[in-house]
């Protein structure tokens, strides 16, 4: 299941990247290769600091996108299905189950809210400034 993830998400946070990168103040990156840092070491030391706001949301986007997926974990796996997929097998054909379906729906919403909760920092971290220095 990771492979087919990967090949259609691997556009979507290439191109989220690419955008947050082409902004980058080149003067960073020019002040690095005058205080003599390689260009591993600038990447290293100056770009990937200051990079890890988009870093971060194409993880948490990758996480959001795979755990939400229902389509191939339903064609695809019989036993090890993900929580989603068996929140909706819980919902009942004919009769509605609405006390399974709730439980199912807060159990499947918290591990997203916590990776939200867990990763907030970065995101508004990473909105206040560029300026090369690490946090």
């Amino acid at each position: 299941m990771l492979i087919p993830y990967v090949g259609m998400s691997f556009a979507r946070s290439i191109f989220l990247v690419k955008n947050f990168l082409e902004d980058f103040p080149k003067e960073l990156i020019e002040a690095a290769k005058i205080d003599g840092c390689s260009p591993i070491k600038t990447l290293q030391h100056v770009v990937l600091p200051n990079a890890t706001s988009p870093i971060f949301a194409v993880g948490v986007l990758q996480f959001l996108w795979s755990w939400n997926a229902l389509l191939l974990p339903m064609l695809y796996l019989r036993s090890m299905v993900p929580l989603p997929v068996l929140l909706t097998k819980v919902s009942g054909t004919y009769e509605m189950n609405w006390d399974l379906r709730s439980v199912a729906a807060i159990v499947t919403t918290i591990v997203p809210l916590i990776v939200f909760v867990v990763f907030q920092r970065q995101f508004a971290a990473g909105s206040q400034t560029r300026t090369g220095a690490k946090e």
